[in-house]
């Protein structure tokens, strides 16, 4: 019953995530499409895009060498 939750955990944990971006894409993406919006006003203007996205490089990558780390 364990493995079993733990193989539908990775699944259970990916949905929401990728539910959410296809939620902002579709509300985004066909206004672009039909030339109702421009690419350029499609594309976000928030700051601290780069920051974050520093950020979850260097989570991952440390996630990624504790993981073989403990598996050698």
């Amino acid at each position: 019953m364990f493995l079993i939750g733990g193989a539908l955990s990775g699944v259970a944990a990916t949905t929401p995530w990728k539910a959410g971006w296809v939620v902002t894409e579709v509300g985004r993406q066909p206004w672009t499409v039909y030339h109702v919006l421009l690419t350029s006003q499609a594309a976000t203007t928030a700051s601290g895009v780069t920051g974050t996205l520093a950020a979850t490089l260097v989570i991952y990558g440390a996630l990624t060498v504790a993981t073989f780390a403990s598996c050698s």
